[in-house]
């Protein structure tokens, strides 16, 4: 589909990273050019170690035939675009209260990003990111199942919004100085999942001292990805081809492949 185009990926997250690799890849007479907005505006634009894949900042403006980065003047020639910019979430099923922000980026006003606060009847599976999703999920059906069971009453409803307000200022105080806009990061967790998980597994009650050295294995892995895993799209990625195995009695892993030596970031 884009062999021989000149494309241009919008975003540098785990679909844009990959879709820009694997085009620049399977396509070597495609130019493939990445706009990363976390970049400085001045940054250099870059080819990577792939020849035919170019990291480039934030774009300044779009012309009926290119694209124009913050860091230079001269339109580049493009041919295709491809938007890797995150979801807006839509709920029309759903009617009053209006439980997502103007921007389409966040599901209001939710306890631990999972309950409608004014009913918790009403639950949100999933909307987390740059997390592990599908252990995520799973603690979170846990963690739904003993409410809604009359197992693990949630806090009381004036509780549930000082959590809700503390938790905004906070990420609010993180974000300060971004590009870009608090509302739409505010689901973002990284390593706050840790914590969220702790939480689901203690209120769901469920096999908590097994489950509880499963995070344990979930974060250890996962720092070791992140310390394997280059930063920029079209780097060297030989973090695809470590093995890892798992002794799922004890959780205990071992790593083979390139970054075999490399210890887990968790200490504590």
């Amino acid at each position: 589909m884009y062999a021989g185009l000149r494309v241009l990926v919008v975003g540098t997250k785990a679909s844009g990273s990959d879709l820009a690799r694997e085009i620049a890849s399977h396509c070597p007479a495609t130019t493939v050019h990445v706009s990363d907005r976390s970049l400085p505006a001045s940054h250099s634009s870059t080819t990577t170690a792939s020849a035919n894949l170019h990291h480039h900042p934030a774009i300044q403006m779009l012309t009926p035939t290119g694209v124009v980065f913050t860091n230079a003047p001269t339109p580049i020639p493009i041919d295709a675009i491809l938007y890797c910019t995150g979801y807006a979430y839509s709920f029309p099923f759903l009617t009053a209260p209006t439980h997502v922000s103007p921007s389409g980026r966040h599901v209001r006003p939710l306890f631990k990003h999972l309950f409608s606060i004014p009913d918790a009847s009403l639950a949100f599976l999933g909307l987390p990111y740059t997390v592990i999703p599908f252990p995520l999920m799973e603690m979170q059906a846990q963690w739904i199942a003993a409410v809604w069971l009359g197992e693990a009453p949630l806090p009381s409803r004036e509780e549930q919004e000082a959590w809700l307000a503390a938790d905004l200022s906070a990420k609010a105080a993180a974000d300060s100085g971004r590009d870009g806009d608090n509302d739409t990061r505010y689901h973002f967790l990284g390593p706050a999942q840790w914590a969220l998980y702790e939480k689901m597994i203690r209120e769901a009650g469920v096999d908590v001292e097994r489950r509880s050295r499963y995070v344990r294995f979930l974060r250890e892995v996962w720092e070791h990805v992140g310390k394997t895993r280059p930063t920029v799209p079209g780097a060297v990625d030989a973090y695809r081809d470590n093995v890892y195995t798992v002794d799922w009695d004890t959780l205990e892993w071992t790593v083979s492949g390139p970054h075999e030596t490399l210890e887990s970031a968790v200490t504590e």
